[in-house]
């Protein structure tokens, strides 16, 4: 019984071991995952790389659902924003990331800062 408990606990922390030692995505690949969940529908994605901080940001615009109706009503209009990564900043699991999206179609050039999850 206490072998069994032992061995149970060792492959516990074993596994434990491994998801911390998986390497994160950069900053700049969550936020290009997080847009292309947007502009994809891809909801999972969209929720797995949401903190706090956009959570706020898409509940003042309506859900996550408006919000992707809005990207690619966007991408349809203006052409999928190119996105260029202009600094960053890694806390633990979380990213600050400051960023611009360039649209081709208008020429427009938009600056965004948002707070990601980097699982």
């Amino acid at each position: 019984m206490k072998k069994s408990i032992l061995i149970i606990g060792v492959i516990g922390a074993f596994i434990a071991l491994l998801v911390m030692l998986l390497p994160k995505p950069k900053p700049a690949d969550v936020v290009i995952m997080w847009h292309t969940g947007l502009y994809n529908a891809n909801y999972d994605l969209v929720e797995k790389h949401t903190s706090a901080t956009a959570v706020d940001y898409i509940k003042n615009k309506g859900g996550i659902a408006r919000i992707v109706k809005k990207y690619q009503d966007s991408a349809d209009k203006e052409g999928r924003g190119l996105i260029e990564l202009i600094s960053h900043s890694v806390n633990a699991d979380k990213a600050i990331v400051n960023y611009k999206s360039y649209y081709r179609k208008t020429g427009a050039t938009v600056f965004f800062q948002d707070t990601l999850f980097l699982e």
